[in-house]
C-alpha cells in the first residue's frame, strides 16, 4: 500500500506535542476521520462551483 506510520511533532487544535499519523510513501499526510471529510466537503464545493 506505500504507507507509513510516523511519529512528528508539531500543534494541532492549540495542542503541541508528538502526534502519531500515517504518511504515504511520497511523504503526504493521510486525512483521515473530521479532516478527510472536510477536505471533501470543501473539494466538492469547489468542483461544484466550475460546473
Amino acid at each position: 500500500m506505500g504507507v507509513q506510520l510516523t511519529l512528528w511533532f508539531g500543534s494541532y487544535q492549540n495542542q503541541t506535542q508528538q502526534w502519531l499519523d500515517w504518511w504515504d510513501s511520497e511523504g503526504n499526510l493521510l486525512l483521515r476521520g473530521l479532516a478527510a471529510y472536510w477536505r471533501s466537503q470543501a473539494m466538492g464545493f469547489h468542483l461544484w462551483g466550475k460546473m
